[in-house]
Order: structure tokens, then C-alpha cells, then sequence
């Protein structure tokens, strides 16, 4: 009787959420851990993403099929955080005051509109992920950092959350880097400094730019990173990426970042994203 009355409860939430389409109602279920890997409401996404291609709704999704996959939107809720945007494509934008609620409370009130995938990447094993990115037109970036891609690691008990094994990095003046981080301590204690194995002095506002990533997470030298872009292999970092977590990490595209003292919004468009054990058509 119990659990009917959670099951339930979990619909009716879900409902007036799609139903409402608020921040408020968007605030109630991220603190209802929507987006937080071991919920219940975990399996509304594994079912959307099985049956329907796009986002459930097509704005502020609950859910949203990219490549056959599940992901979680993690946003203030905003009607500008994100949406469904062409082919296998989504839109994300972030203004100052942007919270994810889950993130109130935590130094520097980071903002942020993620798309976060529910499944775990395998260690030892090779993974694809391409998309298509295009960070739109405006002044350049003045917060210390934007994620625009990450690989999130799945921290054991009792350890801190730590900077990502995997990131592609927006710094300030529209600087543009792609960094992997490693380490064998365990527990870890704290991030370990970057590996920074691509850089553009200047990413070009309003231009699509086409990433093709291969990755083996792995403590050993078989781990690997390539990267090509516009078709140009301009990355190849071959040796340990990760952590020695016991689950291993997962992806997550969007806008992510610090505050930004200049007070101006982002916005980025993913297209024709893929991820999976195979290359894309272009690989």
C-alpha cells in the first residue's frame, strides 16, 4: 500500500510539473532529486527516450532522447534554459541568477542548463560522442569558466565532488580548451590539476564547430582521448583519465558555470548529437 501511494505521488508530481511548466514546479522536482541518477523518477526518462525521440516537453524537458539514451535536464527552470532545437539538437541559455536548485546553497551559486545522461560510461572500453556546437553571438564570456561538455565523475561515499575527468572549457575573453584530469588517490581528497590537450585562443561566436571525441576511461595507459574538429584530428592524448571511482562517469552537455561579473547571458546550440560504442557516420 505504501509503495502505490509513492508510485502515485510520483506521478502526480511529474504531471502538474508538465502540466504547470514553472520555475516553481520545475524547483519542486529537482528537490525531489529529479536528475539524481538513483531516483525513481529516473525511469520516466529511460521510457521516453525508448519511445520518443525529442524532449518531454519541448521546453524545460523532463526527459529527453538523444542517440536512444536518457538524459535529465538539470536548469533554474527558466522559460530560456533550454529546449528541443533541430536535428537531435538542443538549446541552452543561461542568465545571471540562474540555479540549478540543487546547487543553492553550495559556494558560488554556480548556473547552469545541463542535459545529464543516466547511464554510466564502462571503464576499458571505447565510447563516441559528436555533436555539433555553436555558442551564439554576444560579449565575450567574463566568468572564470563555462563547461560547454563534460564527463561528470560518480564520486564514491564521503568523497568531495571534483573537477571533471573530461571538459571542454570556455575562459574568460572566449578562450576555448579541452582539458582531461587523472589520478590514482584514493579516496580522493581534492581535483587534480588539468591536462589541457587542446586550445583555441579564440572561439568564433555564431560558427558551428563540429566535435568528434573517442574515449577509453581507464587508470591504466590504454586510457585515451581523441578529438577531432571540422574533420581535423587535433587531439590525441593516450595514457590514465579518470578516477578510481567504483561506478564509472557520465556525460553532460550545456551551459555550466561560474558567475559572471559582467552580467551577460550565453546561449549554445548541440546538433546532431550522438553517443555510443560506435563512431558517428562522420568518425
Amino acid at each position: 500500500m505504501r509503495r502505490s501511494k509513492i508510485i502515485v505521488g510520483i506521478a502526480a508530481l511529474t504531471t502538474a510539473a508538465v502540466a504547470v511548466g514553472t520555475a516553481a514546479a520545475a524547483v519542486v522536482l529537482e528537490r525531489a532529486a529529479v536528475g539524481v541518477h538513483n531516483n525513481p523518477l529516473r525511469l520516466l526518462g529511460l521510457v521516453q527516450a525508448s519511445y520518443a525521440p525529442g524532449c518531454v516537453p519541448a521546453v524545460n524537458p523532463i526527459a529527453c532522447h538523444v542517440n536512444g539514451r536518457a538524459w535529465r535536464l538539470q536548469s533554474s527552470g527558466a522559460a530560456w534554459s533550454a529546449r528541443s532545437d533541430g536535428v537531435n539538437g538542443y538549446r541552452f541559455e543561461v542568465r545571471p541568477g540562474d540555479h540549478w536548485a540543487k546547487d543553492v546553497g553550495h559556494a558560488g551559486f554556480k548556473e547552469r542548463a545541463e542535459l545529464s545522461d543516466l547511464a554510466r560510461m564502462p571503464y576499458g572500453k571505447d565510447i563516441w560522442l559528436a555533436f555539433t556546437l555553436e555558442v551564439e553571438p554576444g560579449p565575450p564570456s567574463t566568468s572564470a569558466w563555462v563547461n560547454l561538455g563534460q564527463l561528470h565523475a560518480t564520486a564514491d561515499r564521503g568523497e568531495p565532488a571534483t573537477s571533471p575527468p573530461w571538459v571542454q572549457r570556455l575562459l574568460p575573453n572566449d578562450r576555448f580548451q579541452v582539458e582531461v584530469r587523472q589520478t590514482h588517490e584514493d579516496p580522493i581528497r581534492e581535483a587534480p590539476p588539468p591536462i589541457v590537450i587542446f586550445e583555441d585562443p579564440k572561439l568564433e561566436r555564431g560558427r558551428p564547430y563540429r566535435f568528434v571525441y573517442q574515449f577509453r576511461v581507464s587508470q591504466e595507459q590504454d586510457g585515451m582521448v581523441r578529438l577531432w574538429r571540422d574533420g581535423v584530428l587535433v587531439a590525441d592524448y593516450r595514457g590514465p583519465l579518470g578516477y578510481p571511482d567504483k561506478r564509472g562517469p557520465y556525460f553532460k552537455f550545456g551551459v555550466y558555470r561560474a558567475p559572471a561579473p559582467g552580467g551577460e547571458r550565453m546561449a549554445a546550440r548541440y546538433s546532431h548529437v550522438t553517443l555510443g560504442p560506435e563512431p558517428p557516420p562522420d568518425g
